[in-house]
């Protein structure tokens, strides 16, 4: 009888080992990449227009590589603190030119464009943004 339990103890241990009643090696990667997607995701919180310090501080190494150049992608469309601080933002004044402000929205409508190719990419990897 003990012969038998060992038996079948072993065989358990086995077909685990095998990858017969656990998750593969491709399942435990791709779920850990949605869930550093995931935290990308939580720390821009809903704000795809984030100040250029809070971008630096989000680590993407372990995500995904497609991830990674969408998010830098939407990184670069950033504008600079000096444009920001130069009358040609969100909540400028009526100094603002008709040129700049054309200049300006064409730059928001971008960031946006691009913004969308990164929820596309997380939601690829099962990422619901919910923005």
């Amino acid at each position: 009888m003990r012969n038998i339990a060992v038996s079948l103890f072993l065989l358990c241990v086995g077909s685990i080992i095998v990858g017969g009643c656990g998750p593969n090696k491709e399942e435990i990667q791709k779920q850990t990449q949605k869930q550093e997607i995931q935290y990308v995701m939580s720390k821009v919180n809903g704000k795809w227009n984030l100040d250029d310090w809070e971008i630096k501080r989000i680590d993407l190494r372990s995500c995904p590589a497609d991830f990674q150049e969408a998010f830098l992608l939407w990184k670069g469309t950033e504008r600079s603190p000096e444009e920001k601080r130069s009358g040609t933002g969100l909540f400028s004044s009526n100094e603002e030119t008709p040129e700049e402000t054309s200049v300006r929205m064409e730059k928001e409508k971008t960031k946006k464009a691009v913004w969308i190719k990164v929820e596309t990419v997380a939601l690829r990897y099962g990422v619901q943004t919910g923005m």
